[in-house]
């Protein structure tokens, strides 16, 4: 239903002449039934105390009496219609129903009846006896009619005042009310540019002021929207400048990794030639010391070659290239290979290497991958710091509310540390004794990737260690039990569409695809815009690194093109609320987006968003 102009016309109709007229009506058919009924009853009344009086008369039997009364009766009193005397003998004929409003309002005569009863004396031997004889009735019938009539004619001036008098009202109270609202128009038209987001020219338009409130209101519009038109000014310079700021130190940051990736690509590469050097000069005859001294170049390269591995798993966490990859896996069967692998170094050292589980097999959903590099450089450092004794590594299952909570313990009987060490050991190559290596084991990673990777995957390392007793690492890690898995293949069948920016989107979006969904990933808005014309696409996501300028322009094109086909996409925007603003959230609204998520919450593997993504589909 379209909405209604706010103008006098509408006002004046819709509460002030409407209402009024319907008042006075009201109010008049009540004052006419009460006051009418009234009448009625006061004139049968009247009648009655007549009728009492002819037949007092009546009882002398004195005609000359009776005549006059009823002259002079029917002279006075023009509503009485005849009236008759009915003796005993046609009694039958004779009755006196009730008054309703049939006959007050529509009826034309109405009939009184008062009995005329002659008291008799009769004496006997011993007393005198009254006796009463009914001997007939007086019948009085009154004039409907013309009581009505008579009864209109009185109250006719009354009734011209009454209507008079309201319709000066109502002129008067619409004549108010036009002064009122002869500005709402102009108030009208500046709303809707308002609303519209249209330029508007206060000079533009005919300000008188006064003591209405309408103009009131149309200050305060204005001062509003001036205000308002500064402020954005304001409001677009600083994001302006910031995005200035940001984009300059984006890109100081990317020259500044990407010096940094090909400077240590350059490295490995010149490493790669001195290894080649290396292998070549093992084939060859040499001396005992420059054996030696090859053995320790070696040593040397490798640690090297450790460390630029290192650098570039760094710089590939801090540009954001590293996300999680969840699948399912055996957490017993991950630690026995763990097991395998490091046994012959547990063996060269006597060392006993051995796991435990307090839990039944369970088949779980992770980053497995990841949960093993960081386990792997846990086994790796006990080893390393450990000469006798044993590494031990537990492992534990806690069932919480939604999810799993995996503990995995590595305990050694090496030779510990302060804890003024502990949280020092998680800095980039620290060491605290120079005398032990650092690692040249190409298949694990420092502990302090282990506990970059610990953030990513939402666990926790925790390190207990006493001097000389050995350390406790303990690693705490949320997943999912995959055998109970709610949200597998719920999306089996459908299709969706992902628009990014970041490679880290990738690997986030494998985990739509444990749900059975079809993802397909596009940088380009044009392949983009070509993919969904061509296939049914459930869902479109755009992640937050797409200016909302570029999302406005492609919503707006696949809803034109949607108008041709009975099948629409549902597009979902990932922002940051720093950069989008309630304004181009409405255009945004405006143009066909269909839901909002806060970029901000966002769980880096849309843990968190699956359930809702899946309701939006279903």
């Amino acid at each position: 239903m379209g909405t209604k102009s706010f103008n006098y016309s509408y006002l004046a109709k819709r509460f002030v002449t409407m209402p009024f007229i319907l008042v006075l009506a009201m109010c008049s058919v009540i004052y006419l039934i009460s006051d009418m009924i009234y009448t009625m009853h006061h004139e049968v009344a009247y009648v009655k105390n007549i009728n009492k009086i002819l037949a007092k008369t009546a009882t002398t039997q004195n005609t000359e009496l009776i005549n006059a009364q009823v002259k002079n009766i029917s002279q006075l009193s023009p509503q009485i219609e005849s009236i008759n005397f009915f003796p005993t003998t046609m009694a039958q004929t004779v009755n006196n129903d009730d008054l309703t409003l049939g006959n007050i309002f529509f009826g034309d005569y109405y009939g009184l009846n008062v009995p005329v009863v002659l008291q008799l004396n009769y004496q006997t031997s011993n007393d005198q006896t009254h006796v009463n004889q009914l001997i007939g009735y007086i019948n009085t019938t009154l004039n409907l009619q013309y009581i009505r009539k008579h009864w209109f004619h009185d109250n006719l001036p009354m009734f011209a005042v009454i209507i008079i008098a309201s319709m000066i009202s109502l002129m008067l109270m619409l004549m108010a009310l036009k002064k009122a609202t002869k500005r709402l128009p102009l108030l009208e038209e500046l709303s809707k540019k308002a609303l519209q987001d249209e330029p508007i020219d206060q000079n533009a338009y005919q300000q008188n002021k006064d003591n209405q409130a309408v103009w009131l209101y149309e200050q305060a519009l204005f001062y509003l929207l001036n205000k308002e038109k500064k402020l954005q000014y304001a409001l677009d310079k600083a994001t302006s400048e910031i995005s200035f700021i940001n984009d300059a130190k984006l890109q100081q940051q990317e020259q500044s990794a990407n010096f940094q990736s090909s400077l240590t690509q350059e490295l490995k590469l010149s490493l790669d030639d001195v290894q080649a050097g290396l292998t070549l000069l093992e084939n060859q005859y040499v001396s005992n010391e420059q054996k030696s001294a090859i053995e320790m170049i070696g040593f040397g390269v490798n640690d090297l070659n450790a460390k630029l591995n290192q650098l570039i798993q760094l710089n590939h966490l801090e540009k954001g290239q590293i996300g999680i990859e969840a699948q399912k896996f055996n957490p017993a069967i991950l630690l026995s290979n763990l097991i395998d692998r490091f046994q012959n170094d547990a063996r060269e050292k006597n060392i006993l290497l051995s796991v435990k589980s307090y839990h039944a097999d369970y088949i779980l959903e992770g980053d497995a991958q990841k949960i093993q590099l960081i386990i792997s450089s846990m086994l790796e450092n006990a080893l390393k710091f450990t000469d006798n004794g044993s590494v031990t590594i537990t492992s534990q299952i806690q069932h919480l509310e939604k999810n799993i909570r995996w503990t995995i313990q590595v305990i050694d009987t090496g030779i510990g540390m302060d804890k003024a060490h502990l949280h020092d050991i998680f800095q980039p190559f620290f060491q605290i004794n120079p005398n032990h290596k650092h690692s040249t084991n190409p298949n694990t990673i420092g502990l302090f990737l282990a506990k970059r990777y610990a953030d990513i995957i939402h666990g926790d390392i925790e390190v207990d260690s006493q001097l000389g007793h050995g350390t406790t690492f303990r690693l705490h890690v949320l997943l999912k039990d995959w055998n109970s898995h709610s949200e597998q293949n719920v999306l089996q069948g459908k299709k969706f569409a992902i628009w990014y920016k970041n490679e880290a989107v990738l690997s986030q979006a494998k985990r739509l695809i444990n749900t059975g969904v079809d993802i397909s990933t596009f940088k380009d808005s044009e392949l983009l815009f070509d993919f969904l014309q061509n296939n049914h696409v459930e869902m479109l996501i755009i992640t937050f690194k797409i200016p909302h300028e570029q999302v406005l322009k492609i919503a707006k094109r696949l809803r034109e093109f949607e108008q041709k086909r009975n099948f629409r996409t549902l597009i979902t925007y990932f922002y940051q609320p720093k950069y989008l603003t309630a304004l181009d959230a409405e255009k945004l609204k405006t143009a066909g987006v269909d839901y909002f998520e806060n970029a901000i919450e966002l769980d880096t593997s849309l843990h968190a968003y699956i359930e809702r993504l899946i309701q939006y589909v279903r």
